[in-house]
């Protein structure tokens, strides 16, 4: 089960401070090398963050190397803020129990973009694309990019009207595990199989920032058999040629 948001916010100097805050708070993570490597672009996203703060307070699980990159440029007064808890690379359970009670995410992870549509929460992805499509198609998540005023924007969208309704992909119902378990049980014997959904095979696609609106962009791959048993914990499981994915 996911650990209560209430139990990992205790290790803020006033956990009320984000637990009975109006607007709610939100989580940030951050640690892809296009964010944190380049020190102008992670001072940018800091000062973002700064500002969006003092609206809505911020919870901030920082990953080893991130926390090295913010000290080498020298941006550690940025995080200095009450409205802004850092905290230590968090579990599986503990991040679950916060991304469920937040008001929206800031991430660039892609499996936080699926966990939050999973849960309904908005997510504002900070990268220039996503190799989640569905969650921008079909879920809560927008690709805002690393662009300030973009950010802020779309921030103050959410905290004014609740931001991306979105909905659950289909077969994104816990049950994957289900499905890969009967479609491996009947090897021999397909009349006997239980009826699992199909999908057609697509190339794997990427959303961008770079045009107006979203783009949709496709690559080549390698055409196969496959079935789509639907998504468990943030991964998408199929059977195909090639066993299990």
């Amino acid at each position: 089960r996911a650990v209560p948001a209430a139990r990992t916010l205790a290790a803020a100097p006033d956990p009320q401070l984000f637990l009975s805050a109006p607007a709610g708070y939100g989580v940030v993570t951050l640690h892809r090398p296009s964010n944190v490597d380049d020190p102008e672009v992670l001072r940018r996203l800091l000062s973002t963050l700064q500002r969006i703060s003092l609206r809505l307070p911020l919870v901030l699980p920082l990953h080893p190397r991130t926390v090295a990159r913010i000290r080498a440029a020298g941006l550690d007064t940025l995080l200095e803020t009450p409205r802004i808890l850092r905290l230590p690379p968090l579990g599986y359970l503990e991040m679950l129990g916060l991304m469920s009670a937040a008001r929206v995410v800031f991430t660039d992870s892609g499996g936080m973009q699926e966990e939050t549509t999973a849960l309904g929460v908005p997510c504002l992805t900070l990268r220039e694309n996503t190799e989640r499509p569905i969650t921008v198609e079909e879920g809560t998540n927008t690709v805002v990019g690393t662009d300030p005023a973009r950010i802020e924007r779309t921030a103050a969208e959410v905290l004014a009207g609740g931001g991306k309704a979105g909905r659950t992909p289909e077969l994104w119902d816990g049950r994957a595990a289900v499905r890969a378990a009967a479609d491996a049980r009947w090897p021999s014997c397909p009349s006997t199989r239980p009826a699992v959904a199909r999908t057609s095979t697509r190339p794997p696609r990427t959303l961008s920032t770079t045009s107006p609106g979203l783009r949709t962009t496709s690559a080549r791959a390698p055409a196969t058999s496959s079935r789509s048993l639907g998504s468990f914990d943030g991964f998408h499981v199929s059977v195909g040629t090639s066993g299990v994915s």
